[in-house]
């Protein structure tokens, strides 16, 4: 879940990554908590529990709008406008490749926060981002089961030399921490924005395969709602059907 420099740690080069075929290359993209909520949806359904399986494939599928915040430390202020627009691309490209089922929209009450900051590190080591998220399924109030997801992107805003980092950086480091939250794993490939950010050339767009791996999970969740939609009507229809030819 870290957006790491390839570019300063390992000097590769970046190189295209072919397309996958393999369903198991392409589950193995996709992140073991996406894989457990589908399973518990399925499981869910297999119980008649409609509702709470519907609930556990709409925590995958972040169907409609996740609103999000954006929020700046002191020494990266200055680069307030710079990193709005790199926000709204990373944004607009996963909402395309999603076919805009997901929506994101700034809010004062967010389910995301991008925190900007002049660095970020993990155990002393210099990346570009990284993210902490967390989902879950819970009965609300009314006994309803719905997903809740919560979200931190930390940012950095300087490139370990003190350079600003470019936009088309940004912009990398955004959307391999949104990939993380829609459910795709890192990649070892460079040029992916899954990938390693190379800071001489950031990836401008989702890879062939980045968007066969979510939308493989995704359609696995959309075919469970179908599902538990269709098993719910007929089980109304046939608890009515009784009542109705009396």
């Amino acid at each position: 879940m870290i957006a790491n420099f390839v570019a300063i740690l390992t000097g590769l080069n970046a190189a295209p990554s072919a397309s996958l075929s393999s369903t198991a290359e392409l589950e193995l993209r996709v992140m073991p908590e996406m894989r457990r909520h589908v399973q518990l949806a399925s499981n869910c359904f297999r119980e008649q529990k409609w509702n709470e399986s519907i609930a556990y494939a709409d925590s995958v599928l972040l169907l409609g709008s996740t609103n999000y915040s954006v929020q700046f430390d002191s020494s990266s202020k200055n680069d307030e406008t710079k990193c709005r627009n790199a926000v709204g691309q990373a944004v607009s490209m996963w909402e395309s490749a999603l076919d805009h089922q997901v929506q994101f929209t700034e809010s004062s009450q967010p389910n995301i926060q991008f925190r900007f900051e002049k660095e970020v590190k993990s155990a002393n080591r210099e990346i570009g981002g990284h993210v902490q998220w967390s989902r879950s399924v819970a009965a609300n109030s009314a006994g309803e089961f719905v997903p809740k997801l919560t979200a931190t992107i930390w940012v950095r805003t300087s490139q370990p030399d003190g350079k600003p980092m470019k936009p088309e950086h940004l912009r990398h480091v955004i959307a391999h921490e949104l990939g993380h939250i829609l459910g795709l794993n890192d990649s070892k490939v460079v040029g992916e924005v899954m990938g390693p950010l190379d800071l001489r050339r950031p990836a401008k767009k989702l890879a062939i395969n980045e968007t066969q791996a979510i939308t493989t999970i995704r359609n696995q969740a959309l075919q469970m709602r179908k599902a538990c939609l269709l098993s719910s009507l007929e089980e109304l229809e046939g608890y009515n059907l009784p009542r109705a030819t009396r």
